[in-house]
């Protein structure tokens, strides 16, 4: 036996425990304490005789602890601090609040001179109720249990009468002496395996575990039937599986669902069973466990049991040491094990005292850097008891609920041989959000509507309002008409293809419109889009009719023109995307998923004859589909900016207040280009806004609001091989944030899935899965109709459908609406993380300065793609906002990992063609904040042009400066381009290709794409370095 007050060191999880003490830890800021209140005791006093007694038995609560030496000893006085209350005398509301107030005090923050043990014996006079409180660092959980039923058996024992309680054979010191010391073949195994072990559990977790301080914690619990119990533990023995792994397996297998179906690790405490005979103490540790993957359920349980052997076998290295090697290999994690499974399957069972009516109405832990500890005990039933302490700042109830309620159904599913072999052993909650309205069946009405507005019943009045021109119904009409005999006469009929490849304006439409009520599949070809594109394109469609040029002249004798009526899965339109690989690839739309959408849309928003649309979008871009199709249906107005106006947003903002416009659909990036262009009442006729195909932020929509203030709005998502647009939202006041992404129309549903298609519980982020009346019949390849990435599904009918798997991410909020979160094929690796932009971007814009942000991926050698990498943010705010703020915002919210390093502020976002961020050129521009815009001779180039032509506006020698629209424009560009021939000594700038360049970057980008690049840089350095030059100096060299 050792003497008293011996000193032995603390174990390293004891000093891991006053580590986590400190707030400057994520999760920290707390002890490692287990708290529980019992009720119904009947004698007060018999109760302080056992806590005495108790104390004398176990040198556990008489140990002390010196944190600033790291050391433990037991000493004669106990570590306890009792109290006594007397609530006999006060009201039951009284005694309530009594109660709850010495509760928040038991679970309240660590202080220096807070006892290790805390017992509060409460009279209330109709009974007894028992707080206990420990700390960890003298006593694991295994211990207090063996205390209480000491402490049980004291109670019930006769007065005077000792119970029979077995001996303690060995001193708490000595046993803490004889731990065993690591070995060198558990340091090799951990010091490898600490490099492979799988990420954090990816749980829809409430905020970034980084973020969160000092949590309050709190328990659910879910009760597991004796029957259950054993036919699962022999399902399990079956299989040679242990009642420890049938559990575990379980639980694991619940958060690999809860988690996005992937592996990952978890901290498993062991090391003391509170055994009879042993001293109860600070014995535990605990093992990082690797959760396997597997094509089965039976295969991943059997590889979980595995892997926890092997943790077992080489238990010498403390699991606190694993961790350190894991921040040390894993520098992003800011917790290593955020989520725990404690088994207390042979822990001592609770405390039953016959005669007495005792309840434990609460027990709760909260363990420091742990936000979720799943536990399983054994249950007064012979069942088990499932139960969850969890960090209620980091996870939300409904999803612990959800978790525990996974693994129970697993347990019972157990029973049962098939589900061993499944790869999903049950189905959980398939978050599926389904319209409730269907779509109704198609009628080839917006044929009908048009034929009707434009042969048999024209409106009154305008129906293209474009430049100069005012087309009524009746010349739209013989527009078409004429067009429509050109087309047949050079051969085109139903079905055939027929591009269209001119610029916007009342051509354009027509052609459109003549294609539909042929019945012609028309597809859209961006004219402007490099002639390798545009070719490669025509290849893949092979049309009957190539049409670069209005369609006028129609030939005489041509045949008379009847409505013939057209079938719903007829193709209306072919759009071409890039994809994810970057190659034009065609979505054939059908004509009842159009005509669902738009009879939807015109009914959600009531759009009719008195309406005024504006048809901003590009043909190529699928929101142009409504401008041309939904004015006519209904006998409205388009109103059209010509080609040459097609990115001028001062003659957009000049002509929605000179034409009334009531009704704007278009890119957010447009509706900000407007915003920022229109004068103080231009935009007041507005009554719907329709915004999508990018982050609708609540800035943009405050400013909005405040442009239109009786404007409705509505943020639509949805990818081209939806149909335009298959989700909206109505959008209502709210934070800075991103708008949500909604619920889907008519007809449609959404799913979200895990990486293997299998649907995620909600809260969950996965893969958007479309189905319904939008979805597309496939890609265009090889000029046929192919379905890779489509599919079916069978609906809530019963009946098959089709469906389709985006690249869109999100997850479910609460409510049940969608939140989109980006794209998985957007991600990017820094330094060996991937990170998804998106996930960045979101976080940005909920800063309420900040209106507009594109994250990239910035290579300091462009041509390198396996170069050195950082993470680069160009960002539009409000003044007062700097690259500070901003990190510090995102440190508060992402791993640091996520932080950009390189930052650039602009005026505005460089957009493509379809409004969408170039991020090209966003790339290009915060390429040159990490080499210095000055180092550039044709930034400097196009900053001097720029400052000749607007000596007032002092242009910065800066790739990221903003060109306003009207400054190249009306003679701007030609005068620029001068200036900057007079600079170079007449080298050749093609005025065309700078035009819509948006930033000075973008214009560098055109200059350098240029047949005369190579001479152009030459001589901007030239001009530079002479510009540059002194008088004297210039003299001196002529001289």
């Amino acid at each position: 036996m050792t003497g008293r007050n011996e000193r032995v060191a603390l174990t390293a999880l004891q000093r891991a425990y006053l580590a986590g003490r400190s707030a400057e830890l994520p999760l920290g800021g707390r002890a490692m304490r287990e708290f529980r209140a019992y009720d119904g005791l009947s004698d007060a006093s018999r109760v302080r005789g056992v806590v005495d007694a108790v104390v004398a038995r176990h040198e556990a609560l008489r140990l002390h602890i010196d944190p600033d030496r790291a050391q433990q000893w037991v000493g004669d006085a106990p570590a306890v601090a009792l109290r006594e209350i007397d609530l006999t005398l006060v009201s039951p509301v009284e005694q309530a609040r009594r109660l709850h107030s010495v509760r928040q005090a038991m679970l309240g923050p660590e202080t220096s001179d807070r006892a290790p043990v805390e017992v509060a014996i409460v009279d209330r006079g109709d009974g007894v109720s028992v707080l206990l409180s420990v700390d960890s660092l003298i006593i694991d959980g295994a211990g207090v249990n063996r205390v209480l039923a000491d402490a049980a058996a004291l109670y019930a024992a006769a007065p005077g009468a000792e119970p029979d309680l077995p001996p303690i054979e060995s001193d708490l010191i000595g046993e803490l002496r004889n731990v065993p010391s690591e070995t060198s073949t558990d340091r090799e195994y951990w010091s490898a395996r600490a490099e492979t072990l799988g990420p954090v559990p990816s749980l829809p977790w409430s905020a970034p575990l980084a973020s969160i301080d000092r949590s309050p914690y709190s328990r659910v619990g879910i009760t597991i039937d004796g029957s259950t119990r054993n036919a699962a533990r022999a399902a399990g023995s079956q299989r040679k599986l242990f009642e420890n792994t049938v559990v575990f397996a379980a639980v694991t297998e619940s958060l690999r669902r809860w988690s996005g179906g992937t592996g990952f690790r978890i901290g498993v405490p062991i090391g003391s069973t509170g055994a009879a005979g042993r001293p109860v103490g600070p014995f535990s540790d605990f093992v990082i466990v690797d959760v396997p993957d597997g094509p089965t359920f039976g295969e991943r349980s059997r590889g979980l049991q595995r892997s926890v052997l092997a943790a077992l076998s080489h238990r010498t290295v403390s699991g606190t040491t694993v961790a350190r090697q894991v921040l040390a290999a894993d520098r992003t994690a800011a917790v290593v094990c955020p989520v725990t499974f404690t088994n207390g399957l042979s822990w001592p069972a609770s405390p039953d005292l016959p005669g007495e009516r005792i309840r434990l109405s609460e027990h709760l832990t909260a363990t420091p850097q742990v936000a979720l500890d799943l536990r399983v005990s054994v249950a007064d039933s012979g069942g088990l008891y499932l139960h969850a302490d969890f960090a209620t700042d980091a996870i939300s109830e409904t999803v612990v609920r959800g978790v525990l309620r996974t693994a129970a159904d697993l347990l019972e599913a157990m029973a049962d041989e098939a589900t061993w072999s499944r790869g999903e052993p049950v189905d959980i909650d398939q978050s599926v959000l389904t319209s409730p309205d269907t779509a109704p069946p198609y009628r080839d009405e917006i044929r009908t509507m048009l034929w009707r507005n434009l042969f048999q019943d024209p409106p009154a009045g305008v129906a293209i309002v474009c430049g100069g021109r005012r087309i009524d119904y009746p010349t739209l009409a013989h527009m078409v008409t004429d067009a429509m005999s050109v087309l047949r006469a050079d051969g085109v009929r139903a079905g055939d293809r027929v591009t269209v490849e001119m610029g916007k304006g009342v051509e354009q439409i027509v052609t459109v419109l003549a294609c539909l009520l042929m019945r012609a599949v028309y597809i859209p070809l961006d004219p402007t889009a490099p002639e390798r594109r545009r070719e490669a394109i025509v290849a893949a469609v092979r049309p009957r009719r190539r049409v670069t040029e209005g369609l006028t002249g129609g030939r005489e004798g041509a045949p008379t023109i009847r409505f013939e009526p057209s079938a719903a899965d007829d193709a209306q339109y072919i759009l071409f995307t890039s994809g994810s690989t970057g190659a034009p690839k065609g979505v054939v739309v059908r004509r009842d998923s159009v005509e669902a959408m738009m009879r939807s849309s015109l009914d959600r928003w009531r759009i009719g004859a008195d309406d005024v649309l504006f048809g901003v979008s590009a043909l190529h871009h699928d929101m142009s589909v409504v401008d041309s199709l939904a004015p006519f249906q209904v006998g409205a107005t388009l109103v059209l900016p010509t080609h040459e106006q097609r990115r001028d947003a001062v003659a957009w903002a000049e002509a929605v207040a000179a034409e009334r416009v009531t009704v704007w659909i278009s890119v957010p990036a447009m509706m900000d280009m407007l915003l920022h262009c229109a004068a103080a009442g231009q935009l007041g006729t507005l009554r719907r806004a329709v915004l999508g195909g990018d982050w609708v932020t609540g800035e943009l929509v405050d400013r909005l609001r405040t442009a239109a203030p009786d404007c409705g709005i509505t943020s639509v998502g949805g990818p081209t091989e939806t149909t335009v647009w298959n989700i909206w939202h109505d959008v209502v006041p709210q934070g800075p944030g991103p708008v949500p992404y909604g619920s889907p129309l008519p007809g449609n549903a959404y799913q979200v899935v895990d990486d293997h298609g299998r649907p995620v519980p909600p809260g969950v982020v996965g893969r958007m899965r479309c189905t319904g009346i939008a979805v597309a019949d496939g890609y265009l390849v090889a000029g046929d109709a192919v379905p890779p990435g489509f599919g079916t599904t069978v609906g809530a009918d019963g009946l098959a459908q089709r469906s389709f798997l985006t690249s869109d991410i999100g997850r479910y909020r609460p409510d049940g609406v969608i939140e989109f979160l980006g794209r998985a094929d957007g991600f990017v690796k820094v330094r060996g993380v991937r990170i998804e932009p998106g996930e960045v971007e979101k976080e940005l814009l909920s800063h309420s300065a900040v209106a507009r942000a594109v994250v990239s991926a910035v290579r300091a050698d462009p041509a390198d793609s396996f170069g050195e990498t950082a993470l680069g943010c160009l960002y539009v705010a409000a003044n007062g906002s700097d690259p500070a703020e901003l990190r510090a915002h995102l440190e508060r919210r992402l791993p640091s990992s996520h932080v950009p390093t390189v930052w650039r502020r602009v005026d505005d976002v460089p957009l493509t063609p379809n409004g969408k961020p170039d991020r090209d050129s966003v790339e290009h521009i915060l390429r040159t904040s990490v080499e210095g815009a000055d180092t550039d001779p044709l930034v400097w180039l196009t900053a001097a042009a720029l400052n000749r032509v607007r000596p007032d506006d002092e242009v910065p020698v800066d790739a990221a400066t903003e060109i306003p629209m009207h400054w190249l424009a009306r003679g701007g560009l030609a005068a620029v381009v001068r200036q900057m021939s007079e600079l170079t000594g007449g080298v050749p700038v093609d005025p065309a290709a700078l035009a819509g360049a948006d930033t000075v970057g973008g214009v560098v980008a055109a200059l350098r794409s240029g047949p005369s690049a190579s001479e152009l840089v030459a001589a901007a350095e030239l001009a530079r370095e002479i510009e540059q030059l002194t008088d004297d100096e210039v003299d001196a060299r002529l001289g």
